[in-house]
């Protein structure tokens, strides 16, 4: 779409695992405490803990059962009727089907409407739940993408969507979900699944950050994030203006 000139203001496109959890849907949250509530989050938390055998039940995004990825688009501007014809043409070549304005629309009413008793009711029953974001140029993108959900596949479920295009290349937005025998182990495998989610990345010609920036959790990887040049600028910089490291110690250059 980005090489035919064609400039979308959104352009997201949801893994099929991604588009069943995340993605669009016109129905009634449930009842927090109601029967539903309660069994949903048994059962994924049950899910979590045999993620390995889920992911080799379900394939990669959800493939074998048959889920489809899902591309949301909006156009605004001068002519954007015209310009959501061009884009429907250039798909039905690569065999997509036109869902029409609902799912679009809304994405776009919702899209504010993040539910985080969601995840603390996923915290509270043991489990880690998370999103991580990369980013990779266009040539790169699948492969990185594939190789991340590779690496994680025995241990998390994982699912992604991309968004935040450029003429160089996309973020790759994963969120991931895991469970341990306990709390310790999970959070044991946690730190693992970040660990292979960056490796997984960086062999794959990704780029460990997008426009979150590095952050505690990908401090490790900050070679892979900015430059050496960039980093060593930063540090004579810093010791100029903070000589005792009174300021936000201990982020991106670690004490000694």
């Amino acid at each position: 779409i980005r090489s035919s000139g064609l400039r979308p203001c959104v352009m997201r496109l949801y893994d099929g695992l991604d588009r069943l959890a995340n993605g669009p849907k016109n129905h009634k949250p449930l009842r927090r405490g109601g029967l539903r509530y309660r069994f949903k989050f048994s059962l994924f938390s049950w899910l979590m803990r045999r993620a390995a055998t889920v992911n080799a039940l379900t394939g990669t995004s959800g493939s074998r059962l048959g889920l489809k990825p899902l591309l949301l688009l909006v156009f605004e501007g001068d002519d954007p009727g015209q310009r959501k014809l061009a884009t429907s043409s250039l798909l039905r070549n690569l065999y997509a089907h036109d869902l029409g304005r609902g799912p679009a629309s809304i994405w776009w009413k919702e899209r504010y409407k993040l539910d985080f008793g969601h995840v603390l009711e996923y915290y509270r029953r043991g489990c880690f739940v998370d999103t991580l974001d990369v980013f990779a140029a266009w040539d790169k993108l699948f492969g990185v993408y594939q190789t991340v959900i590779r690496a994680l596949s025995g241990h998390a479920l994982v699912i992604a969507h991309i968004s935040h295009e450029t003429d160089e290349g996309a973020c790759i937005y994963f969120t991931l979900a895991g469970k341990a025998r306990d709390r310790r182990a999970t959070v044991d495998l946690y730190d693992k699944v970040w660990g292979l989610a960056m490796e997984a990345c960086i062999a794959a010609g990704g780029q460990v950050n997008d426009h979150h920036g590095v952050g505690s959790a990908k401090l490790p990887w900050l070679e892979h994030a900015v430059t050496y040049t960039w980093l060593e600028r930063y540090r004579q910089e810093k010791s100029k203006l903070d000589p005792e490291g009174l300021l936000n110690p201990g982020k991106l250059i670690r004490r000694a």
